[in-house]
């Protein structure tokens, strides 16, 4: 689904290819997903940070290096807090 979401984003003739996002958050803990949107992403001239974790995604997510984040709705609970990512926010 994610491929699917990613291709009709970057084909849709709305999306003007010099978008204003050039810095892209991959919060995504299961290595063989972030590396495949990871390489997409790069491909469309994207430059992608990625986190693995709850704790390490929300401080890249709140940072002012990103313009867009891209989350895994599913990402396991934050290690310090016990809480779930959504609740962090």
């Amino acid at each position: 689904m994610v491929r699917g979401l990613f291709l009709s984003y970057l084909g849709h003739p709305g999306v003007p290819r010099s978008s204003p996002v050039s810095t892209v958050a991959l919060i995504e803990d299961e290595a063989g997903i972030a590396d495949f949107v990871q390489r997409g992403l790069t491909r469309a001239g994207l430059e992608v940070r990625t986190a693995r974790d709850g704790d390490a995604g929300l401080k890249l997510a709140l940072s002012d290096e990103v313009d867009l984040v891209v989350l895994d709705l599913m990402l396991p609970r934050r290690k310090r807090s016990g809480r779930g990512f959504r609740s962090s926010c």
